[in-house]
């Protein structure tokens, strides 16, 4: 009766492929030793694990490559290796166009610069004072009367850009 306590009292935890017991017995695991010759056949014998049908049909189609397959195959790597070529191709002809772009930018600012500096130079040329004398006094311009003055309503679209006043 007291063996029958204790090996209730007496907790088996199994972790992994070893088991650890509670109490103050040990429970023998194996009734009778393994013969030596036994385990040798064991350890160089591998298990063999057991394969459904299914399992090998699949192994067997994923070993396997048709004509069709590599045909696929081999135009994807041909359409992606193009697809690569023309990308390239598209990026060198950006760069260049934003090259060409640059170039005819930093032009056209040179050109107004050089427009701007023409223009300059002709404006200080001109001197109005010696223009109206010239008019007055050697070509005989003389002034308009009120009377030879002739106003008339011009259109909304056109406009007139006056420098200076006119005396």
């Amino acid at each position: 009766m007291a063996d029958n306590r204790r090996k209730e009292k007496a907790k088996t935890y199994h972790r992994g492929n070893s088991s650890y017991i509670y109490g103050n017995t040990v429970r023998k695991m194996q009734t009778q030793p393994v013969r030596r010759e036994e385990r040798e056949i064991r350890r160089q014998e591998p298990q063999k694990k057991r394969i459904s049908k299914t399992t090998r049909r699949n192994r067997r189609k994923a070993k396997s490559i048709n004509l069709f397959y590599v045909i696929f195959l081999a135009g994807a790597a041909s359409l992606f290796v193009l697809t690569c070529a023309n990308l390239i191709q598209l990026q060198t002809n950006i760069t260049t166009t934003r090259s060409e772009v640059s170039s005819l930018k930093s032009q056209i600012s040179e050109l107004k610069t050089v427009n701007d500096d023409t223009y300059n130079k002709l404006i200080s040329s001109v001197n109005l004072e010696e223009i109206k004398r010239v008019a007055l006094e050697e070509l005989g311009m003389v002034y308009s009367n009120k009377n030879q003055v002739i106003i008339y309503e011009g259109q909304d679209s056109d406009y007139v850009r006056q420098y200076k006043d006119v005396e």
